[in-house]
């Protein structure tokens, strides 16, 4: 029980932060402490993902798909992919010091480009 409170403090500390300061003076330490716990309950749902997307369903797209699903040509993909596999900023830093495992280049640039191509709202 002690954690859970301190979870709520800690949460509703964060909240008083980062929310703009008029808001903040218009509620009490109860009414964050109550906001803070509505956040804690809330059930997190896990994130739809298809294994083996990549591998399989974006290999085998015909290069038309491919160019209105990621809005460039395969070719042009495959060039942006050869110019930022040795760019120092996108190496993992964490390698054999633990973790999760890093997003290989080629899912994380295919992501942000249908992100970016796309309207499909980022939740």
């Amino acid at each position: 029980m002690a954690c859970a409170h301190r979870a709520r403090a800690v949460v509703s500390f964060v909240l008083s932060e980062v929310l703009e300061e008029d808001v903040v003076k218009n509620e009490s330490d109860d009414e964050l402490e109550g906001l803070a716990a509505l956040f804690l309950e809330h059930e997190r749902k896990p994130a739809v993902r298809i294994r083996g997307y990549v591998e399989e369903v974006v290999a085998n797209l015909s290069d038309d798909r491919f160019k209105r699903n990621f809005r460039l040509s395969r070719d042009t993909f495959e060039w942006l992919m050869e110019s930022l596999e040795n760019c120092p900023e996108l190496i993992p830093q964490n390698i054999g010091k633990g973790g999760r495992a890093a997003v290989p280049l080629e899912k994380q640039l295919l992501l942000s480009l249908e992100l970016l191509g796309n309207q499909i709202p980022f939740r």
